[in-house]
């Protein structure tokens, strides 16, 4: 569904915002790409999908499902805490319960610098959280930033 006054998103609009935004690609097939980035804590690939009413930038999987109980819940708590403080971006799981990292932007909103916060947002997060989430989901001693000590937050996530 269009909007009045709304942008008009094709695949060569994205391919448009992908060369504004200075980033290579790789078409997958119609309205799917691939790129990615190598950041201060990994390299990590991000999947691009077009849709009627949306563009997703999803990086799935981000970790991969916990397997213990403990690591579990505490993965569990650590993305609903992710999620009320990003901004864009938001853990989810997948299919097969890994954990993925998503930003879910609007056709109707979808303007270059709209997309380029949305990817920029995706990138950051990334590479802010990944080694805690990876910690968190595969060590039970592990303690997140949200329970620093004394149940004082230990880092904060700044955008």
């Amino acid at each position: 569904m269009q909007f009045e006054g709304s942008p008009s998103i094709s695949n060569e609009t994205v391919e448009q915002y992908f060369g504004e935004y200075g980033w290579t690609f790789e078409t997958l097939q119609d309205g799917v790409w691939r790129t990615g980035f190598r950041g201060e804590n990994g390299f990590f690939t991000i999947f691009i999908r077009l849709t009627d009413a949306w563009l997703y930038m999803t990086i799935s999987p981000f970790v991969p499902a916990p397997t213990d109980e403990t690591c579990k819940i505490q993965s569990f708590e650590a993305m609903l805490h992710f999620n009320r403080d990003m901004n864009l971006a938001k853990f989810v799981l997948d299919e097969d319960e890994d954990i993925t990292l998503t930003v879910e932007l609007p056709i109707a909103a979808l303007l270059y610098p709209v997309f380029a916060e949305g990817l920029t947002a995706l990138a950051y997060y990334a590479d802010d959280v990944h080694d805690e989430m990876l910690e968190i989901s595969t060590d039970k001693t592990a303690v997140s930033r949200f329970k620093g000590l004394g149940g004082v937050v230990g880092k904060t996530i700044r955008a």
